[in-house]
């Protein structure tokens, strides 16, 4: 029986060390439109000058360009046609 209750609690462990966290990098930035470049569209340009492609937006939620921001994001590495920022999900956008 005492081995089954470490089996168990191990199991708990490992399991618990899997569970990712739902929050996200925050930051500021000003939204701006690139669509000049090839397959890109607007884009978050934030003020360490890091760029932000975005994958997507919370529901109800647009994006108005050299708005100044204030986001939450987390980045998922993906590849892109437009290759001029990170890939993001965008987990909420105020504007300030």
């Amino acid at each position: 029986m005492k081995r089954v209750y470490i089996i168990l609690f191990s199991a708990i462990l490992f399991v618990s060390g899997c569970i990712k966290d739902n929050s996200g990098i925050e930051a500021t930035g000003i939204v701006q439109d690139f669509t000049g470049l090839d397959g890109c569209g607007k884009m978050i340009v934030l003020d360490s000058g890091e760029r932000l492609e975005i994958i997507s937006l919370p529901s109800n939620t647009t994006l108005e360009v050299n708005r100044r921001v204030r986001v939450e994001y987390k980045p998922e590495p993906r590849a892109s046609i437009c290759m001029a920022g990170i890939t993001v999900h965008i987990i909420s956008l105020q504007y300030i």
